[in-house]
């Protein structure tokens, strides 16, 4: 697991009539040896804020529709929460992700 995957995990959500865990897509952000950091995808694009990232459906990141990532919304879970990897992101959405990390936590750039 790196950063710019994008993995599945399984939440709950109080509002279903199952107990059942929905899998769900997130964005691993960094990882360390027994946790990583992540971000939610979601695809109601009507949510949008300013510092979310767009994410098109592509090959290589295995989105079937257009998404934004919850940048200011972030979760750090064990490694081994992680049921399986989509894809990953490209080099230019890789870019993009780190330009909306600085200005989400308003870090400067080196």
């Amino acid at each position: 697991m790196y950063k710019g995957d994008i993995i599945l995990v399984p939440l709950s959500y109080p509002n279903r009539s199952d107990d059942r865990l929905k899998l769900v897509p997130a964005l691993v952000l960094g990882v360390d040896d027994e946790s990583a950091t992540i971000s939610f995808i979601i695809a109601r694009t009507m949510l949008q804020d300013d510092c979310d990232l767009i994410l098109h459906p592509k090959k290589g990141n295995g989105l079937k529709r257009r998404s934004i990532v919850k940048l200011n919304k972030l979760l750090t879970i064990d490694r081994e929460f992680a049921v399986g990897r989509l894809g990953t992101l490209s080099t230019r959405e890789m870019r993009e992700l780190n330009l909306r990390l600085h200005q989400v936590f308003s870090l400067d750039i080196a």
